[in-house]
């Protein structure tokens, strides 16, 4: 009897806990590839920062078409209650949504488009407020068959758990054009 009191009690993980681990982690993952990246010399002028950002937002759209047939082109934006986007492939029907940055990650979600398929050029979506300086973030759904967006439709992943999204900047009108 006094062995039973001085045993261990087994703990475990509830499972839901787990899947939020892994939701979380594959956030993590997926902002760390799209991140904007810093030049790694320092370019001169504003217009070499300009096309090195082109340059990793066009190769970033590349991996992410050749990985799962579907990604999302987004380029900084002025503040705004809209959001261009340059270019989106879906090789599923899916959504384009927009999120508001929280600490390095996709947040509030602020806006989404409509149901898409194949290849779309320079759309607009509208957002819930006026979006003010920062970082967000585009991110591709997956259409659940029912052809609304709601909670059943899941972000786009790679085999390898990489979120397909793109991160852009929000700034003030005159930095756009210096």
């Amino acid at each position: 009897m006094i062995l039973f009191m001085f045993q261990k009690s087994k703990r475990y993980i509830p499972l839901s806990w787990i899947f939020v681990f892994i939701g979380i982690s594959i956030l993590v993952i997926a902002i760390l590839v799209t991140s904007p990246s810093v030049p790694l010399s320092d370019p001169s002028s504003h217009d070499e920062v300009v096309t090195a950002q082109e340059t990793l937002r066009l190769e970033r759209f590349s991996s992410m078409k050749e990985t799962t047939g579907s990604a999302v082109l987004v380029n900084d934006q002025i503040r705004s209650s809209s959001v261009l986007i340059e270019q989106a492939v879906f090789s599923i029907p899916g959504y384009v949504t927009i999120f508001a940055d929280d600490e390095g990650v996709p947040g509030t979600l602020l806006g989404t488009s409509l149901l898409l398929e194949g290849e779309q050029f320079l759309f607009s979506i509208e957002v819930e407020e006026t979006l003010q300086e920062g970082v967000y973030y585009a991110v591709l759904y997956r259409d659940d068959g029912d052809g609304e967006f709601s909670g059943s439709d899941l972000p786009l992943v790679s085999e390898e758990g990489i979120v397909m999204m793109m991160s852009f900047l929000v700034t003030p009108f005159s930095e756009l054009i210096e």
